[in-house]
């Protein structure tokens, strides 16, 4: 899965101290539990949440638009990050909510084959906003 691939790719490059805040396959019904708290962000991190996504030769990020609610509601409580890690391209960029919030006027949206729909950021888009945090 691209999502469990980028998390790796975090944990073994995110410098700065992390702990976990999500919910990695729990081993109860998590469809049971409130959905902002299905959608907790991954990580955090010192003022900030930390959102991990994958993503692979597509090259398109597809967010969920129940996980952009739910990590606005955790945006209340502190800073929402995304750490986007591209397998295909082998790259990362980290951005704000905010910065991805802002592409998604322009994004498709899209359904998962159950039917989950998601909108489909190409990552043209997110590798563009900002250049300078871009690594290799």
């Amino acid at each position: 899965m691209l999502g469990d691939r980028a998390e790796r790719e975090f944990e073994a490059r995110y410098r700065n101290g992390f702990e976990r805040a999500g919910h990695k396959r729990p081993r109860f019904r998590m469809r049971d539990v409130h959905p902002y708290e299905r959608q907790r962000p991954d990580y955090i991190v010192t003022g900030a949440y930390i959102e991990v996504m994958g993503m692979g030769e597509e090259q398109v990020l597809k967010l969920k638009i129940d996980k952009l609610a739910a990590l606005r509601f955790w945006r209340l409580l502190m800073p929402v990050r995304f750490w986007i890690w591209d397998s295909f391209k082998r790259r990362v960029i980290e951005l704000p909510l905010e910065q991805v919030e802002e592409l998604i006027p322009n994004a498709v949206i899209a359904f998962f084959p159950e039917g989950t729909p998601y909108y489909q950021i190409p990552a043209g888009g997110l590798f563009q906003e900002a250049p300078p945090n871009v690594t290799t």
